[in-house]
């Protein structure tokens, strides 16, 4: 179900009342006429919830989080986006004990979070996928090494305008394989590291660094100096072979100039059907807290 700006607590609650038993999705694009009193209804009309996306600058507190996780155990993705600031550990609590297959968490800018909400998140949800912990100051390198000792599924991570260095982003090359991960804002990350991380990391498609997002694309193995001595070695063979083809040039007749360029056309097609490919890699985990993929 997605709701506009405009939802208020009254057509939260008459919408769920009357189709909440089969409501897998719930998306709040704005929360700003939402209260805790809607959320809470309308969690406990929602039974088969497996998706929340709750968006905007609203006043939603620790009770509407606990009226979800209580009502709602199969979630298996909560989304908190732009500045939730009355959510605390509380909420991260009754996540944890009750949505333990919760396999996307989007914490942005929920700023009285602390340190001890999120251990409990990364003890009790040790299949999480996606994590958003965005603009937590207190996120630091020693709060990634207890992420990466716990979880072990990331495929995206987004840490913009957290406390971390250099260090902390070389242990996630060395023990993640993500898709997608998002240091903007880390004022203590060198660009060098974000680079060893692009090499280290082989199906990382899309690197954010200081709001410059640039994308990736990679092999899924990362290439050895045997490996890249052997392409060198073809690539000279092929310059030899162009250079053959150039004296045979004028010879050439019409049907052999046909099959090159339909097998130059299926190079392309081939090109570009992997880059759809991991341009889905990087929307995916973007848009599925939303839309549920």
């Amino acid at each position: 179900m997605l709701l506009n700006s405009h939802t208020t607590d009254d057509a939260i609650i008459k919408f769920t009342a009357q189709h909440g038993k089969q409501l897998e999705n719930l998306v709040l694009p704005s929360c700003s006429k939402v209260t805790d009193v809607g959320l809470m209804k309308a969690a406990a009309n929602c039974p088969r919830l497996l998706h929340v996306h709750l968006d905007g600058r609203g006043s939603i507190s620790d009770n509407a989080v606990l009226a979800f996780a209580t009502h709602c155990p199969k979630i298996k993705s909560f989304s908190l986006q732009f500045g939730f600031s009355n959510i605390t550990d509380a909420a991260m609590f009754a996540l944890a004990d009750h949505c333990t297959g919760l396999r996307r968490l989007v914490l942005h800018g929920c700023s009285s979070l602390t340190s001890k909400g999120f251990e409990a998140i990364t003890t009790q949800c040790a299949q999480l996928q996606l994590l958003n912990i965005s603009h937590a100051a207190w996120f630091d390198d020693s709060a990634v090494q207890t992420l990466l000792q716990r979880v072990g599924t990331l495929r995206s991570l987004a840490l913009a305008f957290c406390s971390i260095s250099s260090n902390a982003v070389h242990q996630i090359a060395t023990q993640c394989d993500l898709t997608h991960l998002e240091i903007r804002g880390c004022t203590e990350v060198a660009a060098t590291a974000m680079e060893r991380a692009a090499i280290m990391m082989p199906h990382l498609a899309l690197i954010d660094l200081d709001g410059s997002s640039w994308f990736k694309f990679v092999p899924k193995t990362v290439a050895t100096p045997v490996l890249l001595a052997q392409e060198h070695q073809t690539s000279k063979s092929k310059k030899s072979a162009r250079k053959k083809k150039k004296g045979k040039g004028k010879n050439e007749d019409a049907s052999s100039r046909r099959q090159r360029l339909r097998q130059q056309l299926v190079g392309v097609y081939k090109r570009h059907q992997r880059k759809r490919q991991i341009a889905m890699a990087v929307i995916r985990p973007v848009l599925s807290p939303i839309l549920g993929l």
